[in-house]
Order: C-alpha cells, then structure tokens, then sequence
C-alpha cells in the first residue's frame, strides 16, 4: 500500500459539520488508508489552530482530535526542513507553508500528498498530489 501524506485541510474537514460533502469524502478516505498515513507536526498545529478558530472546537475536543491524529507516523519539522521548504516554495512556485508540506511528505518517502490546496495530477518531489475533492 503506497504511503499517502495528509495536508491539514483533509483532517479538518473529517471535523466540519458545515460541509458533509466534503466531510464524508474525507472521512472515506482517511478510513481507507489508516495504516499508510502520515503526516507532519505543522499539520497537527494547523489543525489545532483552524479547529479551534473556525470550526468552532473547544481546546479541549480539538486536543484530543491533535492527540489522536498524532497516533499515527509523523514527521518533525526542524531547521533542515525549513530550509528545503524555502528552495521548493523558489522552484515550484508555491507558498511557503505548502512546500513545508511538500518536503514533510518527501522525509516520510510519501508516495501521495493527500492535499485540497495544490494542483490535483501534479507530481512534485516524486508524489503525486491528490485532491479528493476535485
């Protein structure tokens, strides 16, 4: 089974209550792929954040979602990760935030990035980005 990197978008929507389409499709798809998912501790703070922000989570509910997520491989993001991010956001053209993303998914040798905020078919690094929504 290939290893799928999950952005921070796909695991709130698993959460968001204002958008079932979209909300089962990730729940589907998170389900699907338990065992082969990783993901990054960037992810685990964006979720903690746009949870409590906007989906309206206690910090409470949202820390135990966190405590959950974390259950699964999850990659560290320090200096040297930083700094790769810096040169993939120049050459692909992409924010930053995103080839943070993108160099996590490379570290954990993801074979998919699982991510609503980058072009679904694009191949970057060696993954292939997937857009289950698209």
């Amino acid at each position: 089974m290939p290893t799928v990197f999950v952005d921070t978008n796909i695991f709130l929507y698993c959460f968001d209550l204002s958008a079932p389409a979209k909300r089962d499709i990730a729940l589907a798809r998170i389900s699907a792929l338990e065992e082969s998912l990783v993901t990054s501790t960037q992810v685990l703070q964006e979720f903690y954040w746009n949870a409590t922000k906007k989906l309206g989570m206690t910090p409470a509910e949202a820390r135990r979602a966190v405590e959950h997520l974390s259950k699964r491989k999850i990659v560290q993001v320090g200096a040297p990760l930083v700094l790769s991010a810096i040169d993939t956001s120049e050459r692909y053209r992409i924010t930053f935030w995103g080839a943070l993303i993108v160099e996590a998914a490379a570290l954990a040798k993801a074979d998919v990035l699982l991510s609503e905020d980058l072009n679904p078919g694009q191949v970057i690094r060696g993954m292939k980005v997937d857009n289950p929504f698209s």
